[in-house]
């Protein structure tokens, strides 16, 4: 009918990207995607609208339409087509106008970022942060942001949060009193299975204090024999006892790095933030570890008490085999104990390239963020089952729209050396 004013009953629009209807105000908003290519969701099929009038009201139906995708890109190619066309029958996407689709639908799909947009120089010399290796070039220009340095391919596990110390400046608030929210090998084994299935290349086992689990070398071996694992532990309970005794199962593991922390060159600094006796006891956990020839390093919160030790600290531990980009100096994060610290690094999900993170809570932005409590504005997905796939697909939905909003891109904060 003609509007005269009204607004129409039907309206059409094509080249915007995902097929989809909507009704506004009462008119009927049809976009079937883009007419004689894919829809830009990975899928091979082209879409049509099939519009008709039921009862004095439009109605429309999307209707896919497959075909050979191999025999039309063939062709393309003969007739000297642009290779971008190509692609897009090939792919199922735009590969030259990727963006148009907005957040969500973009995380379900293959691709999420042009190349051109990785940044590059993120590890901070001397500083020991380690980036993903950059995604295979596939003549793409596109890539997925999983396995990216913007996504690195790296789990954290928090197996526990109750600790034998109390550090005042921990992000997830541990002590001896913490709620203990143990994950148990089952839940443990099964997560580190699902990681290798979704091509997870590296798992980081954190706390808590780890090895106040009864299970944990079993946990340890588990993981071990099936992605490189290291475990972050204030090493304080690793010589003598049952502990002692079980940790020498893990003698000589290639695949396993403990990594501890010592916050300063002397007993008195690093004993200021975690507890008296805690410097001599973690430089004895590590001297043992070196002993059965397990993989180790170090890092060091830098407060304002132990800033100038830095390097006099490196030289205490290249005695113990610990030197190069196995000693690294991270800052102190105004989470959990240290909410309050005035020196402290204020870090949120817009500004930290992020690091799936689980716990008996559920998935989480990145390991400092790792306590529902103290980080409520890190939390992904509620819930002790929800799956990696799920968790990868929330988190790139997120990045996208972080992204959206202000068009920055975040920065590399790794706990782990």
């Amino acid at each position: 009918r003609a509007c005269n004013g009204e607004p129409p009953d039907v309206l059409l629009c094509t080249h915007t990207g995902i097929p989809w209807t909507r009704r506004v105000d009462g008119t009927l908003i049809v976009n079937v995607g883009a007419v004689g290519r894919p829809a830009n969701d990975g899928r091979a099929e082209s879409w049509y609208a099939l519009v008709d009038v039921h009862h004095g009201r439009a109605e429309a139906t999307l209707v896919p339409l497959a075909y050979d995708v191999a025999a039309q890109a063939a062709a393309m190619r003969a007739a000297g087509l642009p290779e971008p066309f190509v692609e897009t029958i090939e792919t199922g996407w735009w590969t030259t106008c990727l963006e148009v689709v907005p957040p969500p639908e973009r995380a379900r799909g293959r691709y999420h970022l042009y190349r051109e947009r990785l940044p590059t120089g993120f590890a901070v010399e001397g500083a020991g942060w380690a980036d993903a290796g950059e995604p295979e070039d596939d003549g793409l220009p596109v890539v997925t942001l999983f396995g990216s340095p913007l996504f690195p391919p790296r789990l954290w596990i928090y197996s526990n949060f109750h600790c034998n110390l109390a550090c005042d400046y921990c992000v997830v608030a541990s002590s001896p009193a913490a709620r203990k929210r143990s994950l148990g090998f089952d839940r443990f084994a099964a997560l580190v299975d699902e990681a290798v299935a979704e091509n997870f290349s590296e798992l980081y086992v954190t706390g808590g204090e780890p090895f106040v689990e009864p299970d944990m070398v079993d946990m340890l071996a588990y993981a071990s024999e099936r992605l490189p694992t290291v475990c972050l532990t204030n090493a304080m309970l690793l010589r003598g006892g049952r502990r002692g005794r079980e940790l020498a199962r893990l003698a000589g593991r290639e695949n396993l790095v403990l990594q501890s922390s010592i916050d300063g060159s002397h007993a008195s600094t690093h004993d200021a933030w975690r507890g008296r006796g805690s410097f001599a006891k973690a430089m004895n956990g590590i001297a043992y570890a070196r002993e059965l020839g397990l993989g180790l390093r170090v890092a060091m919160t830098e407060t304002p008490a132990n800033r100038g030790e830095g390097a006099e600290l490196g030289r205490l531990l290249a005695g113990l085999g610990v030197q190069g980009d196995d000693f690294a100096v991270r800052p102190l994060v105004a989470r959990g104990s240290a909410a309050g610290v005035e020196e402290g690094i204020q870090v949120s999900e817009a500004v930290m390239v992020p690091e799936l993170t689980v716990t008996a809570d559920g998935l989480h932005w990145h390991p400092v963020g790792g306590d529902i409590g103290a980080s409520p504005d890190f939390v992904v997905a509620q819930g002790g089952r929800v799956p990696l796939s799920e968790g990868k697909r929330l988190i790139t939905q997120r990045f996208l729209e972080l992204r959206q909003a202000d068009g920055t891109l975040p920065e590399a904060f790794h706990c782990a050396v």
